[in-house]
């Protein structure tokens, strides 16, 4: 019941508490029922992440952030699916801006940003977070996700980008 309604049932705690009033034991009743609802969508979200399936972890996180946009964890975890799961990386971007200003979110966070940051060849917002992502991972993390090389791979972006600048064609 709650799922089908979470919208509407939602609304209808928001008006009782605008009203001012007193809660009622139904209030009281809706709040424990949408909380355990709350959980379960948390607990089924974390799942379909923690298995890859990002497509589902999609339509979930998109849900939990609806009603706490402010959540770090979540804003990381929905970036991370949109990442893997969409075509346009850059739909990750704000998700991943809104986590990195926790000093929960992982240090994945600049990495994901760094990466984005490289596809649209902006290779000193990349270089930059790929520095942040380096500074707070351990040596075992930043050898594994080979940042030095992705770091190089800017670099040789930027100088590459730069000679195309100077060339003119000539019909």
């Amino acid at each position: 019941f709650l799922e089908k309604n979470n919208e509407a049932n939602l609304e209808v705690v928001q008006l009782s508490h605008k009203k001012g009033g007193k809660k009622t034991k139904a209030d009281h009743a809706f709040d424990e029922a949408f909380q355990s609802f709350e959980k379960k969508k948390q607990a089924d979200a974390d799942n379909a992440f923690n298995l890859g399936d990002y497509p589902a972890g999609l339509k979930l996180f998109s849900e939990l952030l609806t009603n706490s946009p402010e959540d770090p964890e979540n804003n990381f975890k929905f970036g991370v699916c949109i990442f893997n799961a969409e075509k346009d990386k850059n739909k990750a971007i704000p998700y991943f801006q809104a986590a990195s200003k926790s000093l929960k979110t992982p240090s994945e966070v600049f990495y994901y940003l760094a990466m984005i940051h490289h596809l649209n060849n902006q290779y000193d917002l990349a270089i930059g977070n790929f520095e942040k992502f380096a500074k707070i991972s351990s040596s075992s993390e930043i050898k594994k996700m080979k940042i030095d090389r992705k770091i190089e791979n800017c670099i040789n972006g930027k100088i590459v980008f730069a000679s195309l600048a100077s060339v003119e064609i000539i019909h």
